[in-house]
């Protein structure tokens, strides 16, 4: 009986929270400067459409148009806009915490990890991840291009490389038994709940690929074994082609492919899990018209860490 009603929340606008701090500070908060958050909210607002997203020049129309000259009705709230939703979601990503970002941006605790939500959905839907793109369309080329800066950096010793690979055991919370059959299954070796995600990123630190749905305690060749790049048909095709019986070359003192003699698939499997293991894409990236093979190396070290080398 004594609930006050809603009143109008009058928000600050994202210019109006920007005019506060300085473009130093907003790099330092948002990882990014203004200029490229600005790229970043019209690259969102592309792929999901404006009615979406609603932008503040969005909302600012809307209002005008419902309301014209007229203050807003006394239990109206005014929409988050598309702007704060992203500044919340990088902010939060950074490190953020709600506590600081609640009384920030005049938004509920609740409302918070639903921004926050959103904000990660329409990063998925607006980027995606190019290496398995590169695969599916035999783009060849711009594999070669990735590989030319590991290359050039260690003077070809590492020619062919386009991608380093490695997992991580990121901490979740531990799931119950109504959720998933096998919740000990996510304790990893490490102490923790997790799920083993395995990324590989270029030599500019870029992410070119991330599959996060491995439980905690899978090792990391059976997670990267267990995704989707490894099951392409064109990658499995590849892979194949270099680890069957067909002679593996290797690079010399002046950076020339030799042959170095015959693998079966029963010894690449065999040695799956040990040292120093190849796999080799030179033949059906020399028939794509290549100058030269192109020498992939994925390892596991002793601690069953898979990785390219960099």
């Amino acid at each position: 009986m004594n609930r006050s009603l809603p009143i109008y929340l009058l928000r600050p606008t994202f210019d109006q929270f920007t005019a506060t701090i300085s473009a130093s500070h907003f790099r330092k908060m948002f990882r990014m400067t203004q200029s490229m958050f600005a790229t970043l909210c019209a690259t969102i607002c592309n792929e999901i459409g404006p009615e979406v997203f609603r932008s503040e020049s969005f909302l600012s129309q809307r209002r005008e148009r419902i309301y014209g000259s007229q203050e807003p009705r006394e239990q109206a709230v005014a929409p988050v806009s598309g702007e704060i939703r992203v500044a919340i979601g990088l902010r939060m990503l950074a490190g953020g915490s709600y506590l600081d970002l609640v009384p920030l941006f005049r938004v509920s605790s609740s409302q918070l990890y639903d921004v926050f939500d959103t904000f990660l959905v329409w990063i998925l839907a607006t980027f995606k991840f190019p290496l398995p793109q590169y695969f599916a369309e035999n783009n060849w080329p711009a594999i070669e291009r990735l590989a030319f800066p590991f290359a050039e950096k260690t003077n070809g010793i590492f020619y062919g490389v386009f991608a380093a690979l490695d997992g991580l055991a990121v901490r979740i919370k531990g799931p119950r038994i109504d959720e998933v059959p096998d919740p000990g299954n996510y304790y990893c070796r490490k102490g923790f709940f997790a799920l083993n995600v395995q990324a590989m990123c270029d030599k500019a630190k870029y992410f070119l690929w991330c599959f996060p749905a491995n439980k905690g305690s899978t090792h990391d060749s059976t997670a990267f074994a267990n995704s989707t790049l490894f099951e392409m048909d064109q990658l499995q095709q590849n892979i194949t082609q270099a680890t069957g019986e067909i002679p593996l070359p290797t690079v010399s003192d002046n950076n020339e492919p030799k042959p170095s003699g015959r693998r079966t698939k029963e010894e690449v499997n065999e040695k799956a899990l040990g040292e120093n293991i190849r796999f080799n894409l030179a033949y059906k990236l020399a028939s794509a018209g290549l100058s030269r093979p192109m020498v992939t190396g994925m390892h596991t070290n002793k601690h069953g860490h898979v990785y390219m080398t960099e």
